[in-house]
């Protein structure tokens, strides 16, 4: 099973901007990761950085709820030190993120699963790739939902 760790521009595009813009095109794209993924990751930091107010973190809540099979909180805390390491050129969802996947890989409990990385963050996408991480830009995902008619 596939992993998807989400940064928090992603979650924008989603779940703020997509949801508000086409639920239709929202549902369609939650079904596009349900093929592509086992599971979307929303780690810690990535969910602080996104919720900005209480209606936001209202409907995150209902999406998450919607559909528990598919999106999670992650599961996986890190420590802001842990963070910081790694935080010179990325912000700290993205940093998040990343050790969020380090951590899961050395746990037995996610040894069979694959990860991958999603942003649009070059730098972050540059660091997770130098680290041995699968990664997904985001135009990837916006050209293979186009193609199935989700505009972004």
């Amino acid at each position: 099973m596939t992993i998807a760790v989400l940064d928090t521009n992603i979650l924008i595009y989603f779940f703020e901007r997509l949801y508000n813009a086409d639920k239709g095109n929202f549902q369609r794209a939650v079904d596009y990761f349900r093929t592509r993924s086992g599971e979307l990751w929303i780690p810690g930091e990535v969910r602080r950085e996104f919720v900005i107010s209480r209606s936001i973190e209202n409907r995150l809540y209902r999406i998450v709820k919607r559909h528990e099979d598919l999106i999670k909180i992650c599961p996986i805390t890190t420590s802001k030190h842990e963070r910081n390491i790694i935080i010179n050129d990325i912000d700290p969802g993205e940093a998040d993120a990343i050790v969020q996947i380090e951590k899961a890989i050395s746990k037995r409990k996610y040894r069979n699963r694959n990860f991958v990385f999603v942003s649009e963050d070059k730098d972050a996408l540059r660091f997770a790739e130098g680290s041995g991480f699968e990664i997904l830009k985001y135009k990837e995902i916006k050209q293979e939902l186009q193609e199935i008619g989700v505009m972004i």
